[in-house]
């Protein structure tokens, strides 16, 4: 019984400990070692088979796809991994000029040698100005949540070209509210799409936005 309050207490007292030091709620920070852990594990090698026709990917492939109406093509994959995005592009037989940014040398390595001629940084999500040039497409799939989301999407504002798109995808419900209002506030959303996985209950809700 005790050990079941405790779990009660600890939880608020974490999110005040954040508000505390000025934090984000609803944010989860891990380390460069701990994702390239991941990716040498293969945990997220899902992504290039469990989700790429049904999940998020495809959803986002097509929207791409929508969006350039046959005229430039240069897209800015933040927190890209090891590329399924950029698979399924291919998979559609779809060229863009891509910058995959990751802070996990080992995803960026897997990347790579899959598609070698892809552009890749190896940086931290918020350190825009490592970043070369500007885009017409600024992509941030399932990574908001690992990194000060607003400041984020403030900060990509000068990578993104005149009539550029931000996407964003993100999965699951309920907190994930707060970041969709938090970071609309600096939007204009252009089309809005929500989408279900059956076989594993996963749901993603993915927007293209214009910055105001």
């Amino acid at each position: 019984m005790l050990k079941s309050l405790t779990r009660y207490i600890t939880l608020p007292a974490r999110m005040l400990g954040k508000l505390v030091r000025g934090e984000k709620l609803f944010v989860q920070v891990l380390s460069k070692e701990s994702w390239d852990r991941d990716f040498q594990s293969g945990r997220w090698d899902q992504l290039h088979s469990k989700h790429l026709g049904s999940g998020n990917m495809a959803v986002i492939a097509h929207l791409l796809l929508f969006l350039s109406d046959n005229k430039s093509k240069r897209l800015l994959d933040v927190g890209c991994g090891n590329g399924a995005l950029l698979r399924t592009l291919e998979a559609l037989r779809q060229q863009f000029e891509y910058v995959g940014t990751d802070i996990s040398s080992v995803a960026l390595n897997q990347l790579s040698k899959a598609h070698p001629s892809a552009t890749t940084i190896c940086t931290n999500m918020l350190d825009v100005d490592t970043i070369p040039g500007d885009f017409d497409f600024v992509l941030f799939s399932e990574c908001l949540y690992y990194v000060d989301y607003e400041a984020a999407v403030q900060r990509y504002r000068t990578k993104v070209r005149p009539n550029g798109f931000v996407i964003v995808s993100m999965h699951g419900r309920g907190s994930r509210r707060i970041l969709w209002s938090t970071i609309s506030r600096h939007f204009n959303e252009v089309l809005s799409f929500t989408i279900r996985e059956n076989q594993s209950d996963t749901q993603w809700t993915i927007k293209a936005y214009q910055y105001r």
